[in-house]
């Protein structure tokens, strides 16, 4: 079953994943990683390269490897606030869509070409 979300009026499909989801637009990808409410941001630590990601939170990896694609790693956006952590990256191949976060987890393609599909065929059911 696809998820969705609605972000500046558009659904767009989510991808849901242990640590939490991520999804895409054209020229950016946004993660969000659920996190326990009481930790802060000085609990977190980010290393973002142009093809690579790691999200440690109290010392512990959640989630590392190489980008699906390449990103423009000086533009990306990392916020802890609540109990989500939520990093923002922009694309260097704009409009290119992935098919995974992270190329040694790949998401069967099938799946995430199905969830673009019903993305793209279902934009107009916004109500």
């Amino acid at each position: 079953m696809t998820n969705y979300i609605r972000r500046n009026g558009c659904k767009i499909a989510t991808v849901k994943t242990p640590w939490g989801q991520w999804w895409q637009t054209g020229s950016d990808v946004f993660i969000e990683v659920d996190i326990p409410s009481n930790t802060l941001r000085r609990h977190c630590r980010f290393t973002i390269k142009p093809d690579y990601i790691e999200c440690c939170v109290r010392g512990q990896v959640i989630f590392s490897g190489t980008l699906y694609k390449t990103v423009h790693a000086n533009e990306s956006i990392c916020i802890v606030e609540g109990n989500r952590i939520s990093i923002t990256l922009e694309k260097v191949e704009n409009e290119k869509q992935w098919v995974s976060l992270l190329q040694q987890y790949p998401l069967d393609q099938h799946e995430m070409f199905e969830k673009l599909y019903s993305e793209k065929f279902h934009a107009e059911d916004l109500s």
